[in-house]
């Protein structure tokens, strides 16, 4: 039989390497044996690495027998389950008649948070544990403590002298019942995979809503990123504010402002936001195009028409007119349909002018039509007059 204590030491009593990256996904050195020596575990002298001449090992060439004549032997090693995954510890053991075997859990502070209490099993069997979740990311020692049995037993020798005369005897024979054990492993694979959310282009002091699965999970603002935890398998979709205010005439915009996470590895998603300008077109007149949002430094069209609008009432009547006259505010132009660099929120004003050339012709022309019949009007009442005169 054979014991495993798997215990969690503070690095001043047994020193350990914590891994960086998930380089490989076994933690146990030399779980198996097959170096043919104790490399990669804190031994007692009672120890020793038994070849297949002597027993057959579990898997492989070797295994390992603990303990010594009436007293015991202990192994260890110590690991660190990388953080955000799940581990399954196992070994095989194999106990002689009265051997034992016990195997711990221990936490920092080192006390025994599993303990198994192992006896006889005269053919190998393999042990597996689920390591619990509170042991994760930390410390944890692997230790097998394993008790030889030893028997003295009183027996008969058949003795025969040189005469040939054969007689009895009694001596003790001492009989050692060993632990072994085999094929040692601490498993883990990634449970949970970690998103980092980060943004760019936001001025301080503007953050912007962050959604997973359309659901708020907080803010996000430059320098400040936030960190995501998804289970292994499982695809989120996580986005940010298509558009993010400043004040009345500027704002930021994401254009590619959502995705969907890869479900097996830790990434970092960066959302970019860009300045957009409002353009502000009026006119007192007329119909104007061109107003809206645009992004910095975008060359933005706007225009006017028409050209000139009728005044109301008689001088519009009489052809009376304004006339579109210039573009004025942050451009001055002549030109109805205009062009402006969006480099900050703008604002431009249509001109007009009123135009009365026309209905001073028309006013002479009217007048002149009035005129010509009180002029013949006049012309024959002095002709009356006359005729009178001469009667």
């Amino acid at each position: 039989m054979r014991l495993v204590i798997l215990t969690l030491l503070s690095a001043a009593i047994l020193p350990y390497s914590t891994p960086d990256v998930f380089s490989s996904d076994e933690l146990i050195s030399n779980g198996g044996f097959e170096t043919g020596d104790l490399s990669g575990w804190n031994v007692t002298p009672t120890c020793d690495v038994r070849s297949y001449v002597y027993l057959r090992p579990h898997m492989g060439k070797y295994s390992l027998r603990l303990g010594v004549e009436g007293g015991e032997g202990v192994l260890s090693q110590t690991i660190r389950i990388p953080e955000r995954s799940k581990a399954n510890f196992s070994f095989a053991y194999k106990l002689d008649e009265g051997a034992a075997l016990d195997v711990y859990l221990r936490d920092a502070s080192g006390s025994d948070v599993q303990h198994w209490s192992l006896r006889e099993e005269t053919d190998w069997k393999l042990l597996k544990f689920e390591v619990d979740a509170q042991l994760i990311g930390k410390p944890l020692t692997i230790i097998f403590v394993g008790k030889v049995f030893t028997e003295k037993r009183l027996e008969a020798v058949e003795v025969t002298s040189p005469t040939g005369q054969t007689s009895i005897i009694y001596t003790w024979s001492i009989y050692n019942y060993w632990p072994y054990i085999d094929s040692v492993s601490v498993i883990f694979e990634k449970a949970y995979y970690i998103v980092n959310v980060e943004v760019s282009g936001l001025p301080a002091g503007l953050s912007t809503n962050l959604y997973v699965d359309d659901q708020v999970e907080g803010s996000v603002k430059v320098g400040l990123s936030k960190r995501l935890q998804f289970r292994i398998g499982e695809h989120h979709r996580v986005r940010v504010e298509f558009y993010v205010n400043d004040t009345q005439q500027v704002r930021y915009v994401c254009k590619y402002y959502s995705t969907v996470t890869n479900a097996s590895s830790d990434e970092t998603l960066r959302f970019d936001y860009l300045p957009q300008y409002l353009l502000t077109v009026e006119s007192p007149y007329g119909r104007t195009e061109g107003s809206g949002w645009f992004n910095k430094d975008d060359t933005a069209k706007f225009s006017v028409a028409p050209e000139a609008i009728p005044m109301d009432g008689l001088p519009g009547f009489l052809g009376a007119k304004y006339k579109f006259k210039g573009w004025g505010g942050d451009l001055r132009s002549t030109l109805r349909s205009s062009e402006i660099r969006m480099d900050s929120p703008k604002k431009v004003v249509a001109l007009w002018e009123a135009d009365y050339s026309s209905a001073y012709v028309m006013g002479v022309v009217i007048a002149a039509l009035v005129s010509i019949p009180c002029i013949v009007i006049l012309k024959v009442v002095l002709t009356l007059k006359r005729l009178r005169k001469r009667r």
